[in-house]
């Protein structure tokens, strides 16, 4: 289940990376979403996760929490915890009641940050003129992106973000597999009451659980 769940949040939230045709419109829509994650320090997001496996008639839900400091990050679902603090990556696995430290990629853990994903959203994606649709009596803008590269394993993603607020709503990615995956930003909460001692791990949070450091 983490496996999964971070193989889908680092494409939902980073497979938007030479430049492609773009929509004036949505260009001007994205880099307002830009500006306005730029404007917090601090951010946290709820989210929610949905998987559906066409093939396999499943749905799996997750519940989470993302907190965000420049290229800091910190993710809190029901079974694992993955702090990058700017140097290393830090998961704990509930279940396993362990932490993994490892150097951390860069590249990847930025797809997880939402203002990164915005920030790459000019790379590697055509993107036509934005839908306008209605959801629970919110106006909203829906973006699809189509990669440029016909070997990913997805053929679009869609983003859905709110015209009146310049916040995502959703994320989307469609698979080749029929797989379907949507998180929800359920609440964002700019320039939160967050420090940077948040985004430090301390092993005295976790004083039973095995450290496997592979640094």
């Amino acid at each position: 289940m983490k496996k999964l769940m971070l193989t889908f949040i680092a494409l939902s939230m980073g497979t938007l990376m030479v430049f492609a045709q773009i929509d004036p419109k949505a260009t001007e829509i994205l880099e307002k979403v830009t500006q306005e994650f730029k404007k917090s320090t601090f951010t946290t997001v709820d989210f929610n996760l949905v998987i559906e496996n066409a093939q396999k008639k499943s749905t799996q839900k997750i519940k989470g929490n993302l907190r965000t400091h420049k290229a800091n990050m910190y993710i809190t679902t029901p079974f694992a915890e993955i702090l990058y603090d700017g140097q290393s990556q830090y998961v704990y696995l509930k279940d396993a009641n362990e932490v993994t430290i490892s150097e951390g990629n860069m590249e990847e853990l930025q797809q997880f940050n939402p203002q990164f994903v915005i920030d790459s959203y000019k790379k590697n994606f055509r993107i036509p003129q934005p839908a306008i649709v209605m959801e629970n009596n919110k106006r909203l803008y829906s973006i699809d992106l189509y990669p440029e590269n016909v070997n990913q394993t997805y053929f679009r993603v869609n983003i859905k973000i709110n015209a009146e607020t310049n916040d995502i709503v959703s994320i989307s990615t469609f698979e080749k597999s029929g797989i379907t995956s949507v998180i929800q930003l359920a609440k964002i909460v700019k320039n939160a009451p967050l420090t940077v001692a948040d985004f430090q791990f301390d092993a005295k949070r976790y004083p039973q659980a095995e450290i496997i450091d592979l640094r």
